[in-house]
């Protein structure tokens, strides 16, 4: 093995026994085989699998091996390495995965890959989610484009050696990858409040679909009324206390991230979810202000989607200029 995991080491499980590398493995993928390259004494691997939603992403270090993997309906995977190379082929595709340059994206086909000591993350998904991200992220006309519907079916490599935004995508994942290595943050709900799902998700989006990165400029919009972004506010404030996400709002619009984007910055100066963000700060100030018997501060947060009690009371602060609990106090004494 070549050092430590990118996020999570001290948590890893380390196994030095055939029986158990082969259902550590079996757990993630459809293991078919597994053939150990040297001496059985030499065998070791530490892994980590960290669950967001309907993402799975997975550190490994272990040493030489190959394996063979069959088919995984419905599931995406992107493997690179950080430490070490692997000989990947699938579906007549072959690569040599350098560290940290490139990926490897396999629409659920079956693959095999042969390593000497490694240490690599796959990030797996739903299919039908990243279709849905995708679709989020492109303008409407874009939609249908063929070319962007065969890059989600198909193996492929992910070079940024020869180019800049697909190496720049791949260090932005790289980076967002060590969130994970916040502990606290996943068992306050820091992950969900952070939608770090959606983000690794639309990462995954811009490594197959990179022309994304520099797309025509928006329309410009004028003065007049806007009833696409006047409907989804009206939608937004009828479900504020739903995990709403980037990618969801955009869905729910019909619009491509990138123009709601402009949208909310042209008309309210602000981003969506900054604007959700304070009309859920609204929210929980109406709630607290009436004071209904049995009610606290923290399930008051939670229904309105605040799931980090110490960030949520710092900002409402900020925004009302007294503290949510002084506030509730105040609503039951009226």
């Amino acid at each position: 093995m070549r050092g430590p995991l990118p996020f999570l080491d001290r948590q890893a499980v380390t196994l030095t026994q055939a029986d158990a590398v082969v259902q550590r493995i079996a757990d993630q993928l459809p293991l078919r085989g597994l053939v150990q390259a040297g001496s059985a004494s030499k065998l070791r691997m530490r892994s980590v699998v960290v669950p967001l939603g309907a993402m799975a992403v997975a550190g490994t270090a272990h040493s030489a091996l190959q394996l063979e993997m069959a088919p995984l309906p419905d599931v995406v995977t992107l493997a690179f390495c950080e430490a070490g190379s692997a000989d990947l082929s699938a579906d007549g595709h072959r690569v040599l995965l350098p560290p940290c340059s490139a990926a490897m994206f396999l629409p659920g086909c079956a693959f095999h890959c042969t390593t000497a000591g490694i240490v690599s993350v796959l990030l797996h998904d739903s299919a039908q989610r990243l279709a849905a991200a995708a679709t989020a992220m492109v303008a409407p006309e874009a939609r249908e484009n063929p070319g962007l519907q065969a890059r989600f079916n198909r193996p492929l490599v992910l070079d940024g050696s020869g180019d800049a935004r697909l190496q720049a995508t791949l260090t932005s994942l790289r980076r967002a990858l060590r969130l994970l290595d916040e502990p606290q943050l996943q068992a306050s709900g820091g992950f969900e409040a952070l939608q770090l799902e959606d983000l690794l998700r639309r990462h995954l989006v811009l490594l197959l679909w990179p022309d994304l990165i520099d797309p025509e400029p928006p329309p410009p919009m004028g003065p007049w009324r806007d009833p696409i972004l006047e409907a989804l506010l009206e939608w937004m404030d009828c479900h504020l206390d739903a995990p709403l996400t980037l990618t969801a709002l955009a869905l729910r619009s019909g619009d491509s991230v990138r123009n709601l984007q402009y949208r909310f910055q042209r008309r309210l100066g602000c981003s969506p979810m900054q604007w959700l963000r304070q009309r859920r700060l609204e929210a929980v100030h109406a709630e607290l202000s009436r004071g209904e018997p049995g009610g606290t501060v923290a399930a008051i947060a939670r229904r309105h989607g605040f799931h980090h009690l110490p960030t949520f009371s710092a900002a409402f602060q900020r925004r009302f200029g007294i503290l949510p609990s002084q506030l509730l106090r105040q609503g039951k004494r009226t």
